[in-house]
């Protein structure tokens, strides 16, 4: 849980009292919420406060119909879920922890973004392996601590059937509710997904699918505007993306990628996996991603080795695999 003390001011205008009440309430009391909350239920009292205080996001209902002359960022609290409204919205009727996270995922990557332009984008990693085994996942682990080294990373786990799951907690939302959103489209969408990010084992991510058929609904289309929308998310620098099946919207993703590191354990011979693997990305004539490839062999439990061959793809073949000697991925040349 990440802790914030509270320096701004959301003022909540509704005029449902008993609603405002018992949201503001719930603000206050959350340690991750960063604003104080005042609430009001006339517009005479809002305008009244708003010539003699600050604040920095007003929160209003839309049935209010209020407009001010103030200098202060709206998010409009609706009662449905429509799309095609001019201002940011939150529909109204879902769990609190669910609306302190949108407005907070508004807020903050509103700040972050200012002065943003021209910056360059996240790199993003794609993680991969021929072979079903816990390698993969503990290598795309073990990589986003050492990214973190280096600028802040995010985690999505895009396998069918991962580790983690969604009987872990009451309220599981992740990968299905972006698939959601990317259907959806529409102005909100980045502010929607930036919701979905919390932090758990000290790495940002958002949770796995709970339906493994959710992430089968993926279109290429829709991983592209997924990578569009994080890279309008100035606060990270590395996106890395561990898949666990391989069909016509993964190859999208291997083509839109900076980086596929393809993942073999220490001790197996999977040389003729990863030649068919590479000769298919050849074959498909995707602007050669497969030089995009780094064969990476990996030994051990997690927090273990990591050797690297080379980007496999240079002369589309694959070179003989060696065991590492030593660890640490920067061995690996994947920040170089």
């Amino acid at each position: 849980m990440q802790i914030h003390s509270k320096k701004g001011i959301l003022v909540i205008y509704e005029k449902e009292e008993a609603y405002a009440a018992g949201l503001s309430g719930y603000l206050n009391r959350s340690l991750e919420f960063p604003y104080q909350v005042a609430v009001f239920t006339s517009q005479e009292t809002l305008d009244r406060y708003l010539e003699e205080e600050r604040a920095d996001i007003l929160l209003v209902g839309e049935s209010c119909a209020y407009e001010t002359k103030q200098s202060v960022r709206r998010i409009l609290l609706t009662e449905d879920r429509r799309e095609g409204r001019e201002l940011p919205w939150v529909f109204k009727y879902q769990s609190a922890g669910n609306i302190m996270r949108e407005i907070t995922a508004y807020a903050v990557g509103n700040e972050k973004q200012e002065g943003a332009e021209g910056k360059e984008g996240p790199r993003v990693y794609t993680i991969f392996a021929t072979r079903a085994g816990q390698e993969r996942s503990r290598f795309a682990r073990q990589l986003v601590r050492e990214l973190q080294a280096k600028g802040e990373v995010l985690y999505l786990n895009l396998d069918l059937f991962p580790s983690e799951s969604c009987q872990e907690a009451g309220e599981w939302k992740g990968m299905s509710e972006v698939v959601y959103y990317l259907k959806q489209g529409g102005e909100q969408i980045r502010w929607k997904i930036k919701a979905l990010i919390g932090e758990e084992e000290g790495m940002k991510q958002i949770r796995p699918a709970r339906c493994s058929m959710d992430l089968l609904e993926l279109t290429p289309e829709d991983i592209g505007l997924l990578l569009r929308v994080f890279q309008e998310m100035p606060e990270f620098q590395h996106i890395v993306l561990e898949i666990g099946f391989y069909n016509e919207t993964m190859l999208e993703l291997c083509r839109l990628s900076h980086q596929i590191c393809l993942v073999s354990p220490d001790g197996t011979d999977y040389t003729k996996s990863s030649e068919a693997f590479l000769e298919q990305l050849s074959l498909m004539q995707l602007g050669g991603v497969e030089r995009k490839v780094e064969l990476v062999r990996y030994q051990g439990a997690e927090g273990g080795n990591a050797a690297r061959t080379g980007t496999a793809g240079a002369d589309k073949t694959t070179k003989p695999l060696k065991s590492a000697a030593a660890g640490g991925l920067g061995r690996l040349g994947l920040f170089s």
